[in-house]
């Protein structure tokens, strides 16, 4: 069995979670930082589809530090995610992940709600910072 080393894990997460340069990947300039690090996308799921209460949308995180933080091989959200309040609808989130696009996209990370989210009209879902880990391997 094989398995990447913490220096790799932490500097793999390092570029995707807050847009840190790589060196020594490739040529000498490594694998750089983003001119512009643009933002990561918070989705809240009911198993595998995602919610579709009136005025849902996902919540941009920024691939910076004032959008996640990384100890060790773990990164969690620095801010409280503050989902659009239900204007119609209803569902139980019970997931929530990470893509890459504000819409469609590729899901980067999935983790289990530990307390399923009951979202009915009026109701602002909201997730508390740090309470969304993701866990380099």
């Amino acid at each position: 069995m094989s398995t990447r080393t913490n220096y790799a894990i932490e500097k793999s997460l390092d570029h995707l979670y807050l847009n840190a340069a790589w060196p020594g990947i490739g040529d000498a300039a490594g694998l750089p930082a983003a001119a512009t690090a643009g933002n990561l996308y918070a989705a809240l799921l009911v198993d595998a589809a995602e919610c579709n209460y009136g005025g849902y949308a996902r919540v941009a995180i920024p691939r910076s530090a004032a959008g996640f933080s990384r100890t060790g091989n773990v990164v969690s959200n620095v801010a409280q995610l503050n989902f659009a309040k239900a204007t119609s609808g209803s569902n139980v989130a019970n997931k929530i992940a990470i893509y890459d696009a504000e819409t469609g996209g590729n899901q980067l990370h999935l983790q289990e709600v530990p307390n399923p989210i009951t979202i009915t009209t009026n109701v602002q879902p909201i997730v508390e910072a740090g309470a969304l880990t993701i866990t380099g391997s």
